[in-house]
């Protein structure tokens, strides 16, 4: 594998600390590796004025989450 060294403007680099820091991510060449490979087209549709077409996932219908005191008889507190 080859190697290609990126230099980061020092203007820059606070905001990429601060993504390493939330995201977890440990080096600054992942981070860059990252982002070319999930925002690229991205970053090449907007720089050519293009709508990028996002497909939407469609969200799926969440079976009903069962109580543990759901179908148990009310009782009334003792003393009320």
């Amino acid at each position: 594998m080859t190697q290609t060294r990126i230099v980061l403007d020092p203007q820059h680099k606070p905001k990429a600390e601060l993504i390493l820091q939330q995201t977890g991510i440990t080096t600054l060449s992942q981070l860059f590796s990252i982002l070319l490979v999930c925002y690229g087209d991205h970053l090449i549709a907007g720089l050519r004025g293009q709508p990028l077409s996002i497909t939407t996932p469609t969200p799926q219908p969440r079976p009903p989450v069962k109580s543990q005191h759901q179908n148990q008889p009310f009782t009334q507190m003792a003393g009320l």
